[in-house]
């Protein structure tokens, strides 16, 4: 059972099968977004792209645009992820009905520290799916230098996730090796002591 430190209100912690399920609906939800995102981004990247083979600017233009369009892909998929985290929790963690917390106050996280988190996940996200779409490649191979680069990062990232998320497993508290990493808790069936608002209030953070 999880005490918050102010003695405000108790809770117990969530199945792994639970979290899964949340992490999975913010999966699914966050691959949405990230279609529709990355339309944008390729036409973006494709006007960067011609650009740097035009010279325009001494190719300041070009980079310029492709960072740009990296960037256009990642910020709905990490501001979504990092704003509903200071709120105590994401769409997925409110269908099944759990939250997190700071492990250390009982209070929603801030922004400091759902940032750097959300930008690992949409790491780890990119990479899960990049190791997948090569798990089903049935091309003869031929990959170029940069490809194989991409490719091996993709395989090293992805298996360093989901050897975090592993950790659940074996976590008295259900905690990924993140969770631990960046001081959260995941909790539900808060019960209060006293009357007090909710720990993703803004009041109290």
């Amino acid at each position: 059972m999880y005490v918050a430190p102010d003695g405000s209100y108790t809770a117990t912690y969530p199945s792994v099968k639970r979290r899964l399920a949340a992490g999975a609906i913010d999966f699914v939800l966050c691959a949405v977004v990230f279609l529709f995102a990355s339309i944008v981004g390729g036409i973006v990247q494709g006007l960067g792209t011609t650009s740097l083979e035009a010279g325009d600017l001494g190719g300041v233009l070009g980079v310029t645009l492709i960072v740009l369009a990296q960037a256009v892909v990642a910020a709905p998929i990490v501001g979504y992820l990092a704003y509903y985290w200071t709120q105590g929790s994401t769409l997925g963690m409110r269908a099944v009905d759990i939250e997190i917390v700071r492990e250390g106050t009982g209070r929603a996280p801030g922004w400091p520290r759902t940032v750097p988190r959300a930008c690992i996940a949409f790491l780890v996200g990119l990479a899960v799916v990049n190791a997948y779409f090569l798990a089903i490649d049935r091309s003869s191979g031929g990959y170029g230098t940069g490809e194989r680069v991409v490719i091996a990062s993709s395989l090293a990232v992805a298996a360093a996730g989901l050897a975090a998320k592993a950790w659940m497993l074996v976590d008295d508290r259900n905690r990924s090796a993140l969770d631990r990493l960046f001081g959260l808790v995941y909790v539900e069936e808060l019960v209060f002591t006293r009357t007090r608002p909710s720990p993703w209030f803004d009041g109290w953070r």
